[in-house]
């Protein structure tokens, strides 16, 4: 048999296997420190929403909710521990796509010849160990691993943001248009995951025309794409039916207006703050964050990723950098207290350009052996210096994710909240058609298990903010067991306020009565 197809066919299965093996380790990472039960805030309500197929907060995340849905049908843990899983899954499968990304970016470089054709040297493999570093680079990098951990979107969101570069990747190469259609349909499905996928659309956009700016002169074609863009989005339509039908859980009401309001977030509006004052401290904040997930040697790699690129291969450079650019430029203006999670997408393409940088220096090597040429003796043992090189840097490279899972492992690790306890023990203790008031995150809780476990159903739960709170105590108060937590009250000298439930270091229900 010809040596080269027996190359070929291995070659064939270690691209297969290694990605493979790249989830299911990742998998398995996440798994051990996956949250057991809900955290509170945002990620209980996904768990409600997957659960009831219901609203969740804007944009609605539809995608989510019915993936998320699918999850929950699995015969595993707790409700909340099943959208957990969910979080974990896709963020080990993001995970497996950046090795695809980044041989693929090498498949296309058509300088590259030791990963194209027949021209295969001992270096070959080299180039997807690297990619498995650079893979891992994202797996345990803090934030990333973090939102593995506990139901989210962010790394369902990371799933798609990979996916769409690498069905641009594949087209780039092989102008098949059929790629191109799954990409415009899988991007439409993405704004579903998170809507600020809809920043990328220039840098798509201008990437195409890179590769071959006769795409869209084919009226057919461009029509298609336009179509299936819209078939995608067109998920949102299904809030407006499924609100209509009285969900278990859904964070709007009935009503075009509702809905216009809910998928174009405009709740959120007033934290998108442009300030030229304050644009140096926000980029020294995401660098920061950038220190923070890729450490210092990451950092390096990356930087050296993003210029080698631009010297080598402008157009995958301009997709990357534009995709960049448009998330942390955008976001660094976003003013909440989780803006690091919004980062994620930036992180991913910078865990890329940490590849492309550790491959950049390893071609730099190789490409001047001769100046690393001799043997180092030692007693009756020879040594090739170029060896000990490459042996070295490998090493280094490879111990750079390492040391990420063991100075993040210890802070993502998601034990039981004990304000979870609090509000499931709190909720088994109120009397039947009491009030509970509270803010967003208990309230998440309380929801989560009147809904998924039964637990009091008939206890109406409340969120407000500490503005509110006085008002809503007000239109409640004649129902005679009416509730707060006690971080959110200021209560008027009017009211009795006495406690009712405790758990010293977790929390106070407070019982409210009027004074008459």
């Amino acid at each position: 048999m010809d040596l080269n197809i027996i190359k070929k066919s291995l070659i064939d299965k270690i691209d297969v296997i290694l990605p493979l093996l790249i989830f299911i380790f990742t998998f398995i990472v996440y798994i051990k420190f996956l949250a057991p039960s809900i955290i509170l805030g945002d990620p209980a309500e996904f768990c409600i929403a997957s659960y009831t197929l219901g609203i969740p907060h804007p944009n609605g995340y539809p995608i989510y909710t019915w993936i998320g849905h699918i999850f929950t049908l699995l015969p595993i843990g707790s409700i909340a521990y099943r959208v957990n899983l969910m979080s974990a899954f896709f963020g080990a499968l993001t995970v497996s796509l950046i090795y695809f990304i980044i041989l693929k970016i090498e498949m296309n470089k058509e300088s590259n010849s030791s990963l194209s054709g027949s021209n295969q040297n001992s270096f070959f493999n080299i180039y997807r160990l690297i990619a498995v570093v650079a893979a891992f680079s994202l797996a345990f990098s803090v934030t990333f691993w973090s939102q593995s951990e506990f139901a989210e979107v962010y790394t369902f969101n990371a799933f798609f943001v990979a996916l769409m570069i690498l069905l641009l990747l594949f087209w780039s190469k092989k102008e098949n248009n059929r790629f191109l259609y799954a990409f415009f349909l899988i991007y439409g499905l993405s704004i579903g995951a998170h809507a600020s996928n809809i920043l990328f659309l220039p840098a798509f956009l201008i990437y195409i025309l890179l590769i071959n700016y006769k795409t869209f002169l084919s009226t057919k074609n461009s029509l298609l794409f336009i179509l299936l863009f819209i078939i995608g989005i067109s998920q949102f339509l299904y809030i407006l039916i499924r609100v209509s039908q009285y969900p278990t859980y859904s964070y709007i009401s009935p009503g075009f207006n509702e809905w216009l309001y809910l998928i174009m977030a405009k709740q959120y509006s007033h934290y998108l703050v442009f300030s030229a004052s304050e644009i140096p401290q926000r980029i020294l904040m995401y660098l920061n964050f950038l220190k923070e997930n890729f450490l210092v040697l990451g950092s390096l790699f990356g930087i050296i990723g993003i210029i080698e690129l631009f010297r080598k291969n402008i157009k995958v450079f301009t997709l990357f950098i534009l995709m960049f650019i448009s998330n942390t430029a955008f976001y660094i203006n976003y003013h909440v207290f989780d803006v690091e999670m919004m980062f994620i997408p930036s992180f991913l393409v910078f865990s890329i350009f940490v590849g492309m940088g550790i491959i950049s220096i390893f071609e730099f090597i190789k490409n001047n052996a001769d100046n690393f040429k001799g043997i180092i003796s030692y007693k009756d043992i020879n040594l090739d210096i170029f060896s000990i090189f490459i042996i070295i840097f490998l090493i280094i490279s490879i111990l750079m994710p390492l040391s990420f899972y063991f100075i993040n492992h210890d802070n993502i690790n998601q034990n039981e909240d004990r304000l979870v306890n609090f509000t499931y023990e709190s909720l088994k203790e109120v009397p039947s058609n009491s009030t509970v008031i509270t803010y967003w995150y208990p309230y998440t809780a309380f929801k989560y298990f009147q809904i998924t476990e039964n637990i009091n159903p008939d206890v109406k739960t409340v969120a407000v903010d500490n503005q509110n709170l006085l008002n809503t105590v007000n239109q409640n108060i004649d129902n005679k067991n009416v509730f707060v937590m006690h971080n959110i009250f200021y209560i008027d000298p009017c009211y009795n306020v006495t406690p009712f439930f405790e758990v010293p270091g977790s929390g106070t229900l407070y019982k409210i009565k009027k004074i008459v």
